[in-house]
């Protein structure tokens, strides 16, 4: 990245979060993070206050918001998600905070309405990443879409493309590819990477997704993440979706794994709520009810913690491998 990515892209972000010299920000990822930008930088650019902790704690970060009437905070789903369950409205004052800006992965959809009731204050997802120097697109203050990451920042172009990087129009799913000043000039010493991720001004972000008419933009999942099912394709976000409607379900992950019939068939890793008791049957019977069949998971995990990063985000690649054989197909598995 250069000077002129991250200074411009701060200047952007200072806009986009309505911050000025009289906020004070609590930020929530580390810094080793690309949020860096968002949640210290931007701020900076605009001459506002900062709070931080040494490493994110649910209850502590409420306390902080609170006794300091932080204005803004800045956090990763998984954050936000830990944080609901501990507020309490008679220990927390949050009267301060008038805006909840989520980056690092999509949030849950039934969680959204809940962290605003709660919180009362606007909550916005907003999509980027590293290579584009944080934010590509965000939900505006007042004018949100519940399942999308918003519209794309002024003077960014995003486009979808299909496999043979042709635009798509509206209501497709293809990859998304980004062209603005945030975009870096390419991988420290690998030509070959960069060479494979940048067709001349335009990223590949490896990420699938759609615009709806009005040009809001919806990710659909990472392009490397996506299941092919006895050729159909199945997107694991989608699927995650609707476990979490379940209301036993705090956290949840969805991967394909490799079937010897199928291809790949989706497998679903489940963290309960405490005290919740589910069998794997019980949650293949509620994902039927509002998926077609190739999408419902055909197996289930459940785990008493989901494997995650430095900044919350759930880590797909450390889940325990599962391996299926001709007799787990044979008998129905």
């Amino acid at each position: 990245m250069t000077y002129c990515n991250l200074m411009t892209m701060a200047t952007y972000n200072m806009r986009i979060l309505h911050i000025n010299d009289q906020d004070l920000v609590y930020s929530a990822p580390p810094f080793c993070h690309i949020a860096l930008l968002i949640s210290v930088l931007g701020p900076f650019c605009a001459g506002a206050g900062i709070l931080i902790l040494n490493c994110f704690n649910a209850e502590k970060s409420l306390e902080i918001m609170s006794r300091y009437k932080a204005t803004h905070v800045i956090g990763v789903p998984t954050m936000y998600i830990y944080m609901l369950k501990n507020f309490d409205s008679s220990k927390y004052n949050l009267a301060y905070l008038r805006l909840a800006f989520c980056a690092g992965g999509p949030m849950p959809i039934q969680y959204i309405e809940e962290i605003e009731e709660k919180f009362s204050l606007s909550f916005c997802e907003q999509y980027g990443t590293t290579e584009t120097t944080s934010i590509i697109s965000y939900n505006r203050m007042g004018h949100r879409r519940i399942g999308s990451v918003g519209k794309p920042v002024c003077g960014i172009a995003v486009k979808i493309v299909d496999e043979g990087g042709c635009e798509l129009p509206a209501g497709q799913v293809g990859e998304i590819l980004v062209k603005g000043p945030g975009n870096c000039k390419g991988y420290w010493n690998m030509p070959e990477a960069t060479a494979k991720a940048f067709s001349g001004e335009w990223f590949h972000t490896g990420d699938l997704g759609k615009f709806d008419d009005d040009g809001y933009l919806y990710i659909v999942d990472r392009l490397k993440d996506m299941i092919v099912s006895s050729g159909y394709n199945v997107y694991p976000r989608e699927v995650e979706e609707v476990i979490y409607k379940n209301p036993k379900v705090a956290e949840a992950a969805v991967i394909g794994v490799k079937d010897p019939v199928r291809q790949e068939v989706p497998a679903a890793y489940v963290r309960l709520k405490n005290n919740c008791i589910m069998t794997a049957q019980e949650m293949i019977d509620f994902c039927l009810q509002s998926l077609a069949s190739y999408k419902v998971p055909r197996i289930i995990r459940f785990m008493d913690e989901l494997p995650k990063g430095a900044t919350g985000k759930i880590l797909k690649r450390d889940l325990p491998k599962i391996e299926l054989n001709e007799a787990d197909f044979a008998a129905g598995k």
